[in-house]
């Protein structure tokens, strides 16, 4: 995969940094995307490779955001290669004792994320062959009362729907990574 364009959401920390910083040391083009301008900012700065890291400002549960990200991604690098559904978090709380205020921003960025991303970067993805992978960690083991895994689940359900979709196109196949 040398020399390949992969767009990154949820790329300022964690699994979605440790990821970018891997591919930039293999000599590939990276897009990251982030919700917090000054975390983006410090990643880039950090990370280094600024003439094969490209940093958008981006919130992955928003539709608008997210189709900007791939559009600019492919604008700047010329084409998409792979795209990487990493966003996420975890509420931390439980369904037996936790706040419902904090589970749709929750759900929305781990669930419809990557919805919003494969429908934004699938035509792509057909376009160069590429690959479409869903971070699913905690998506195939249940926690009592874990939402969070819950919408881990419901990742790894996608990219199997995901999956069959592309295999019926003969077309960018995408995986699951659980952990």
């Amino acid at each position: 995969m040398t020399g390949k364009t992969v767009l990154i959401t949820g790329a300022t920390s964690g699994i979605g940094a440790r990821t970018a910083r891997s591919l930039l040391d293999r000599g590939h083009r990276v897009a990251v995307t982030g919700r917090d301008e000054s975390r983006l900012k410090t990643f880039l700065d950090e990370a280094g490779h600024p003439d094969r890291l490209l940093g958008l400002v981006a919130d992955a549960a928003d539709w608008a955001d997210t189709e900007s990200a791939v559009t600019q991604t492919v604008a700047h690098f010329g084409a998409l290669d792979a795209a990487v559904a990493n966003a996420g978090f975890m509420s931390g709380d439980s369904i037996g004792a936790g706040d419902p205020a904090s589970w749709a921003p929750m759900i929305l960025t781990n669930v419809l994320g990557p919805a919003l991303l494969a429908h934004a970067a699938l035509p792509h993805l057909e376009a160069s062959g590429g690959r479409l992978v869903l971070i699913g960690v905690a998506g195939l083991k249940n926690s009592p009362g874990n939402l969070y895994s819950a919408t881990k689940w419901a990742t790894t359900g996608l990219a199997e729907n995901l999956r069959l979709l592309a295999t019926s196109r003969g077309s960018a196949s995408p995986s699951s990574t659980p952990a």
